[in-house]
């Protein structure tokens, strides 16, 4: 048994605070940009509180997960700034969503917290002790910066981010053929129970990754890295979709583009601004297939995995996306 994050969200409070905030200790806007990048943070306001952007964040990464506040078993919040000493904000937050069977702490350990969070989640699945996670970074620091310094004030902001977390089907890797590298390539779903183990139902046979010796399969798009295998999950959450594959394809402005083939159940329909609309919803924006188009097969290998390799886009060739003739959507 193994983990995998299905799921992902984020929240920002309301307030957009610029560089020019901090022109009265001394900064400007040139200055900030050319030694940290930034141009703007949010601020909490000062009655505002943390358990309710956490909360939302938490409702977006079950959204994307398919899972129910019913399946979560354990709630971590990474916090150094909660509402209140105790109960903790994780205490909150899994109280409001309706988690009421599951476990909630908070690890107080600063930038590391959110790290030792997942590995904590990834802890129990890989246990059996936990089927659902919810893990989860949030911070105020506004509420203990001293805005009179700029090197701490000009840096931090506020905001919550998480990441839902459950069991997987492990795939055994094939061993390395040495002159033979394969990427790209997936496998049939065995899964015999169904949920929770799997989000579709039990011994469905659509393909799942396998893990074999994949160093490319990565979507490099403005400088984010995306990976393939997180997004695929997601159009098979809707009901009409029966495969998915996503991949790369040239961009001239972005150097690569996601992009995804997707094979409709039989006698469904769905086009694919639906589709694109239904990723988008559950991914981060840097993440979600601008492009995406339906297939009446995906390539197979000998041995039924998909070669994305030789997945030709409309108009296109293998590896390579034809322009688009609009902005996508």
């Amino acid at each position: 048994m193994t983990a995998a994050i299905v799921g992902t969200g984020s929240a920002l409070p309301e307030r957009t605070v610029p560089n020019s905030h901090f022109e009265a200790i001394g900064s400007s806007d040139v200055w900030i940009v050319k030694r940290t990048g930034i141009r703007e943070r949010r601020f909490l306001p000062e009655d505002g509180h943390l358990a309710d952007l956490a909360l939302a964040t938490a409702r977006q990464a079950l959204a994307g997960s398919g899972r129910t506040a019913a399946d979560v078993g354990h709630v971590v919040v990474a916090t150094t700034t909660p509402d209140r000493t105790t109960p903790g904000l994780a205490v909150e937050v899994a109280a409001r969503l309706g988690a009421d069977q599951a476990a909630a702490f908070d690890p107080h350990a600063a930038c590391a917290g959110f790290v030792y969070g997942l590995d904590h989640a990834v802890a129990l699945i890989e246990s059996g002790r936990a089927g659902t996670v919810l893990v989860c970074g949030a911070e105020a620091l506004t509420r203990i910066t001293d805005h009179e310094d700029r090197s701490t004030a000009v840096p931090l902001g506020d905001g919550t981010g998480r990441c839902s977390w459950r069991t997987w089907t492990r795939v055994p890797r094939p061993r390395r053929r040495s002159g033979s590298v394969r990427t790209g390539t997936w496998s049939r779903c065995s899964t015999p129970t169904g949920p929770p183990h799997c989000s579709a139902r039990a011994g469905c046979g659509r393909r799942l990754p396998g893990g074999v010796d994949r160093l490319e399969d990565v979507v490099i798009r403005g400088g984010f890295n995306v990976y393939p295998r997180e997004v695929e999950e997601v159009p098979h959450l809707h009901p009409d979709v029966a495969e998915a594959a996503v991949l790369g394809v040239p961009h001239p402005v972005h150097g690569q583009e996601v992009a995804a083939a997707v094979v409709l159940r039989p006698g469904r329909r769905v086009s694919p601004a639906e589709l694109r609309a239904h990723v988008r919803e559950r991914v981060a924006p840097h993440k979600h297939p601008r492009r995406i188009w339906l297939a009446d097969r995906l390539p197979e290998g000998p041995t039924g995995e998909v070669l994305k390799r030789s997945i030709v886009p409309p108009g296109g060739e293998p590896g390579r996306s034809a322009a688009p003739s609009s902005p996508p959507a």
